[in-house]
C-alpha cells in the first residue's frame, strides 16, 4: 500500500501474485490469486480474514467489487462464479453454465447488480454469462470460434475481456479468435 506520494505505507505477501486487487472506501484491501485464497487488509496492513476458495482465482476483471465495497466476485480456472460480502462470507457461489468451462474475466455495475462473466470454453469457443446480485443466471450466450481448425496463432479460446456498462444495458465481450461482440440486456 502506498500513500498518494508513492510512500510506502506496508506489504503483505499473499503466496502467489493476485488476480484481483481491490481497495475499498475505508482502504481496506482485497487480493486474490491462484493461490486459492482471498485476503483482506486493512488500511494498516493487518491482515482482517482469509477465506479458501475451491478453485485458482483467474478473474482479470475491470470491476470485482461494487463501490460500495460491500460485494465481491471472483471467478476460477474450474468454472465457478463466487461472491462474498466484506466481512469474507460467502453469499453465493454458482458453476457456468452447459459447455462454458473455465473463467477469463469478470465485470460488474458499480452498484453489483449485473456481473458479467467471460468463459475460456472448449475448443470450439467459449462464452458468456449474465448474473444478478444474488447469483440467479440471467442468460447465457455460446459463441463458435471463429478461426479455421489448425490455424491458432495462441490457445486461448472464449471471452478474454468483458465489459459491462454502469447501467448493466451494454455489455461488451472480446474473444481469443480477435472478435469484440456487443450485447444489450433486455430490460
Amino acid at each position: 500500500m502506498y500513500n498518494q506520494e508513492g510512500t510506502p505505507l506496508w506489504k503483505a505477501f499473499i503466496g502467489e501474485f493476485p488476480m484481483v486487487l481491490e481497495i475499498d472506501a475505508d482502504y481496506n484491501v482485497y487480493a486474490a490469486g491462484k493461490n486459492r485464497e482471498l485476503f483482506s487488509f486493512d488500511v494498516n496492513g493487518n491482515l482482517r480474514w482469509w477465506r479458501r476458495i475451491a478453485n485458482h482465482v483467474v478473474s482479470a476483471g475491470a470491476n470485482n467489487m461494487s463501490a460500495d465495497g460491500k460485494f465481491i466476485v471472483l471467478g476460477t480456472v474450474g468454472g465457478w462464479v463466487y461472491a462474498f460480502d466484506d466481512a469474507g462470507e460467502i453469499a453465493w457461489q454458482r458453476p457456468v453454465p452447459g459447455r462454458l468451462k473455465g473463467h477469463n474475466a469478470l465485470d460488474m455495475t458499480p452498484d453489483g447488480r449485473w456481473i458479467f462473466v467471460g468463459t475460456a470454453g472448449t475448443e470450439e469457443g467459449g462464452g458468456v454469462v449474465l448474473y444478478d446480485r444474488n447469483g440467479t443466471l440471467l442468460s447465457s450466450h455460446h459463441s463458435e470460434d471463429r478461426r479455421e481448425a489448425g490455424q491458432y496463432d495462441h490457445n486461448q479460446t472464449g471471452a478474454i475481456t468483458v465489459a459491462i456498462s454502469d447501467d448493466g444495458s451494454r455489455i461488451a465481450a472480446g474473444y481469443g479468435d480477435s472478435v469484440i461482440r456487443i450485447f444489450e440486456r433486455e430490460p
